[in-house]
């Protein structure tokens, strides 16, 4: 009578098991999610490489979340270690099942999330384009670090931005396009850009540039000097790009690009070819030429900017005399002037609207009075393993928001 009851209290508890472990993996089934992405995902469209979404080849820069096909994958082993445990060990008493009240109260509560940052800094990145090599500043360029290469093959000019998501977007004038999703450690390219093949005979671009939009998507420009000047769009960080429009102009020359937080798009171009300043308010389907910021016709390199008020700095090289635009382009007065042969090479604007001037020789300028005086804070090319001599548009300078521990 014994046996038959110890077997029939084995049957029993076998049967729960079983059907215990079917539900628990069938509420995973339903959670499961539409694609492998993470929760913090890459580049929209673009498959992630094993080793990035497993996190192999991440650091504590961009700390990421496991994927969710590996947390199911864990789940559902250490249910089953559970149900063979159960089903082994004879001396372990059954487990009544909950009531329906109790189970309600375990699904109702909630998960610990994890800790976010509370304090965070702004990060300065940038990119020598002579030598694909990337150097980081995290007080506004007063002190430098040698950050690490990129595959790039340099000299080349390249333009480099942070996505809505957090990834580094690298491109240069032949169609590259390099995503890192640890802040620039490791790289992998999945796709090529037009502007590799734009040109005429499906040569590649002279000059490039990209923005990223208060929309989330990404513009690019494309200049040759046989063709009109040409406007690309992603909407997918970069993953597929779309032509929007052109501007009436040919160039082999370097310009520049801006996109505002209304939206509003400006294309500048150097003071030898007269300084032009084209904008469009339709997300740029069509430009129109409203300015020049400089009249000097001295300077072949076009730099162009925008604070959150809206705005505008431009300078044009080698003369470097910041100009400001306080309506939209319209029209332009002198501001800070450098008096320094070392040509600025990139303007970037921080969450402060601290605005940072880069020149081509290491000095790191900073202003923080709307572009009146520029102060020489620093200087990257302590750093550098060579004696600089990266040459104007040859330099890529972004922000990016980082909590402060990194």
């Amino acid at each position: 009578m014994i046996v038959v009851q110890t077997f029939f209290g084995r049957v029993v508890a076998l049967i729960f098991c079983v059907a215990w472990c079917f539900a628990c993996n069938t509420h995973h089934l339903e959670q499961q999610p539409d694609s492998n992405y993470r929760d913090w995902e890459g580049p929209r469209g673009i498959d992630v490489p094993s080793d990035v979404a497993s996190g192999e080849a991440e650091d504590s820069s961009t700390p990421v979340e496991p994927s969710h096909q590996s947390q199911n994958d864990t789940g559902e082993s250490s249910q089953n270690e559970e149900s063979n445990e159960q089903e082994v060990g004879t001396e372990t008493p059954m487990q009544e099942p909950e009531s329906s009240e109790e189970a309600e109260e375990s699904e109702e509560e909630p998960e610990p999330e994890a800790d976010e940052p509370t304090e965070w800094r702004t990060r300065l990145v940038l990119l020598d384009g002579y030598d694909s090599i990337l150097y980081t500043s995290h007080d506004d360029g007063q002190t430098w670090s040698y950050w690490g290469a990129t595959p790039l093959e340099g000299p080349t000019k390249s333009a480099m931005i942070t996505t809505e998501d957090g990834a580094y977007l690298l491109t240069d004038t032949q169609g590259a396009v390099l995503f890192s999703y640890n802040a620039g450690q490791s790289w992998f390219s999945p796709t090529t850009a037009p502007w590799g093949s734009d040109a005429p005979n499906g040569t590649s671009c002279h000059h490039v540039n990209l923005v990223l939009g208060q929309d989330g998507a990404v513009y690019a420009t494309s200049t040759h000097s046989q063709r009109d000047g040409i406007l690309y769009r992603s909407d997918d960080d970069g993953a597929n790009w779309t032509q929007v429009g052109t501007w009436p102009h040919q160039t082999g020359l370097m310009h520049a690009l801006e996109v505002t937080l209304e939206g509003v798009i400006f294309v500048a171009h150097t003071p030898y070819e007269g300084a032009q300043v084209f904008r469009s308010l339709d997300g740029g389907e069509t430009f129109e030429q409203v300015s020049s910021y400089n009249d000097s016709t001295f300077g072949g390199v076009a730099l162009i900017t925008s604070d959150s008020a809206g705005t505008l700095y431009a300078i044009g090289n080698p003369e470097s005399t910041l100009y400001r635009s306080f309506d939209d382009g319209d029209s332009w007065e002198s501001a800070a002037k450098w008096d320094d042969p070392r040509s600025i090479a990139s303007l970037a604007i921080t969450p402060d609207d601290t605005l940072v001037a880069v020149s081509v020789k290491g000095p790191t300028l900073t202003s923080t009075d709307l572009g009146t005086s520029l102060e020489v804070v620093g200087d990257w090319g302590t750093v550098a393993d060579r004696d600089i001599i990266c040459c104007s548009g040859w330099t890529s300078l972004m922000t990016e928001q980082v909590p402060v521990q990194d």
